[in-house]
């Protein structure tokens, strides 16, 4: 793998920002990302490829095993396997799976870790972050599961697995790296608040959870080389009604634990605690140089949206050519809601959000390489980003239902990724 860096160039905003190196095949930068033959299915930059949410669809919009959790794991592994394929790379090249699932049960979900695992081809397994949620939004989907890979045909772009010593074990057989490093990448599978010995620790108290989520994250990192500093997006997925108080004790924790600027962040309440009993789930990438720390320039335009209370978190950051935005919300520069409950314009006012941190990189909507939307369900309503011309050509396109927003009238949250033009 070979890093490849450039001279410090000025954004459209007047700022210098120091571009650093991006990872590129031997050859160099590739002139654009490209997509798979199905539109909206998958994206590549180089050797990193995302892959939008895949399930067991029938083709018809309904599922083709519905009750059979089993199978529509296969199902949507081996499309994610395709998929990468279709993008030049191949299945073993995933180095990081996101799940949300409907399972509720301890063991169900070890079942569930077990099946995919089975589905993994690689000798080095990705990281997982396992999300429980009560439906999706189909309903007869039982998986909704995203990726992304690192193209290591050519053997340089190994992976490192990061695992702490006495940190918890995965079930039997389902075994998964809690970390991975592969070049300037790493990936921080979900961690809670367990033990070495895998149990829940502060039960029903979910700022204790919190900080031992984050502890957890924190050594997974170091195992790998990097610390919290290095962080470029966090998720957190939390007990939570959709009130401002449950948002506000989450939200203080993961902020306080980084240094300003911190990362871009997206945090979306699920309704019940996780079926190991966990409160609250976090995963993380992070960049860090062979050297030590990647400079970052950063994207807050003038009359952007900000949080009710003071936090580390940022709109938007880029680290060489990658661009990571922060889950982006209808709201004003004193975080009050816009267009409280109307999901349609809460929508226009959201794509706009993420236009204007783009611009602030000289890039653009077309430059986006991956999207996802969480949303309040509603079963009059359809997915909020259905049909949002994006650009001429859709990037690759995840939308995940939830029964409600970290924030009261709060309908939708859009995270994503883009590269910038050279």
């Amino acid at each position: 793998m070979t890093v490849h860096t450039a001279p410090s160039i000025a954004n459209s905003s007047g700022t210098e920002a120091r571009v650093h190196g991006f990872l590129y095949p031997e050859s160099g930068p590739s002139a654009a990302w490209r997509v798979s033959s199905k539109e909206g299915e998958g994206s590549r930059f180089g050797r990193l490829m995302w892959i939008a949410g895949q399930y067991d669809g029938d083709g018809h919009g309904g599922i083709q095993n519905p009750g059979r959790v089993a199978v529509q794991v296969d199902a949507a592994m081996a499309k994610i396997g395709r998929a990468v394929e279709t993008l030049g790379g191949r299945a073993a090249d995933v180095v990081k799976l996101l799940v949300f699932h409907t399972v509720s049960d301890a063991d169900g979900e070890d079942e569930l870790l077990r099946r995919i695992r089975s589905c993994v081809r690689s000798d080095v397994p990705p990281v997982i972050s396992l999300v429980a949620l009560p439906r999706l939004w189909l309903p007869d989907m039982a998986v909704l599961i995203k990726a992304v890979a690192i193209d290591n045909a050519d053997g340089k772009a190994p992976r490192r697995p990061g695992h702490p010593t006495g940190h918890w074990a995965w079930p039997r057989g389902g075994e998964f790296s809690h970390g991975l490093r592969c070049g300037e990448f790493v990936f921080v599978g979900a961690q809670s608040a367990k033990d070495g010995r895998g149990a829940i620790v502060h039960d029903g108290g979910i700022v204790s959870q919190a900080k031992l989520t984050i502890s957890n994250i924190s050594e997974v990192l170091d195992t790998l080389g990097c610390d919290l500093d290095d962080v470029v997006k966090l998720n957190t997925w939390y007990l939570g009604q959709g009130t401002d108080a449950d948002w506000r004790r989450a939200a203080e924790v993961r902020s306080n634990a980084f240094r300003f600027p911190g990362p871009g962040a997206t945090g979306v309440p699920v309704p019940r605690a996780y079926p190991d009993g966990a409160m609250i789930r976090q995963e993380c990438i992070a960049l860090r140089g062979a050297d030590g720390r990647l400079p970052r320039a950063l994207s807050w335009p003038l009359g952007h949206w900000d949080w009710p209370i003071r936090v580390s978190f940022q709109q938007g950051i880029k680290v060489g050519r990658l661009i990571v935005l922060g889950g982006q919300y209808s709201m004003n520069e004193k975080g009050l809601v816009v267009d409280d409950g109307n999901m349609s314009l809460q929508t226009d006012n959201t794509m706009e959000f993420i236009r204007r941190i783009l611009d602030g990189f000289g890039a653009r909507m077309q430059d986006l390489v991956e999207v996802t939307g969480f949303y309040k369900f509603s079963a009059s309503n359809g997915t909020p980003l259905a049909g949002r011309k994006f650009s001429p050509q859709m990037p690759p396109v995840t939308e995940v239902p939830l029964g409600t927003m970290g924030l009261e009238g709060v309908t939708l949250e859009v995270e994503g990724f883009a590269i910038a033009p050279e």
